[in-house]
């Protein structure tokens, strides 16, 4: 099957290629690495921030949710006052999108008699989501920055 001498077969078969590599293969399996990593890098920071956009785009609905869930407490508690007075005010509010709790408590300033943290992760947040509320007819007054820069406080009465 093989018509060739065993003299050229060495001459031209495979010692012929082993002996024209110069060992400069792996510098291009670096160089593709490298730019592999490069763009890995920026496609995760890419989703990083439009997962921070997701966040901000889900926000705004669950705060005006949370806000009707809020008064709807209050208003629960002050019927539940009015027939006991051992009635205590500890709404279940859970998380939020950022992964923060959520906590509401009595309050005894004039700002209001009820207050509802909502935690954000940056204070631009929380100044967008404010500004978002402070305009809806379930809230009294909104603070970003009362106590805290990255908390929403808002006020009921």
């Amino acid at each position: 099957m093989n018509n060739q001498k065993p003299k050229s077969r060495m001459q031209y078969g495979l010692n012929r290629t082993v002996a024209n590599c110069c060992g400069n293969s792996l510098m291009p399996v670096i160089i593709a690495l490298a730019i592999s990593m490069a763009a890995s890098v920026t496609f995760l920071q890419q989703g990083t921030v439009l997962n921070e956009k997701t966040l901000m785009l889900e926000a705004p609905n669950e705060l005006i949710r949370l806000t009707k869930k809020f008064k709807d407490e209050i208003k629960a508690y002050k019927d539940a006052s009015i027939v006991s007075t051992t009635a205590t005010f500890s709404p279940n509010l859970g998380f939020n999108v950022f992964g923060n709790g959520v906590r509401s408590r009595e309050n005894s300033t004039s700002s209001g008699n009820y207050e509802l943290l909502y935690v954000t992760k940056t204070p631009s947040q929380c100044q967008e989501l404010a500004a978002l509320l402070a305009k809806h007819p379930d809230v009294s007054r909104v603070c970003c920055g009362c106590s805290d820069t990255t908390h929403i406080t808002i006020f009921q009465y």
